[in-house]
């Protein structure tokens, strides 16, 4: 049992290790922003095809 349970903690960790590791060099970009006070804002879903009422 005792065993069985290191097992799994070990397992865990070398996830936890080998997904850390994995990980790609995220590179911050910076971009410009305007304000957008006073405006509307409108969203459409665009898919592409006439609503089939879905």
């Amino acid at each position: 049992m005792f065993k069985r349970f290191l097992l799994i903690i070990a397992g865990c960790i070398f996830a936890l290790a080998f997904a850390y590791v994995r990980q790609p060099y995220v590179e911050f970009i910076p971009v410009m922003s305007v304000p957008v006070s006073n405006k509307v804002i409108i969203v459409d879903a665009g898919h592409g095809s006439p609503d089939e009422r879905c």
